[in-house]
């Protein structure tokens, strides 16, 4: 059982970073990061701020932003709710962005 969660998980991953075909890479990292950054900035958050409304780490924030780190599905929700946006909307303006690079 545990083997088909696992399977599942994976491609829901693998699908989050698969947006109009676009691989999973530097770009698409950096890209998320840029969205995330430009919704934080008009909430008016500081990366503390979303960090402790998300319950992680401010330097996991910062690296996030920085592209230096991917998001798990959880991780997204998660920030997507601090903000107060719908992950529909944040996954949106991503695959606006990676149809213009």
């Amino acid at each position: 059982m545990q083997g088909i969660v696992g399977c599942r998980l994976q491609t829901v991953q693998a699908a989050i970073f698969r947006f109009r075909g676009v691989p999973r890479d530097s770009t698409s990292a950096r890209i998320v990061g840029q969205v995330l950054v430009e919704i934080r900035d008009e909430a008016h958050l500081t990366q503390e701020e979303l960090a402790g409304r998300a319950k992680m780490d401010r330097s996991y924030i910062s690296d996030v932003e920085r592209g230096e780190a991917s998001l798990s599905v959880d991780r997204l929700l998660r920030i997507c709710k601090a903000l107060g946006v719908p992950a529909s909307t944040v996954v949106g303006r991503i695959e606006k962005q990676i149809g213009r690079h």
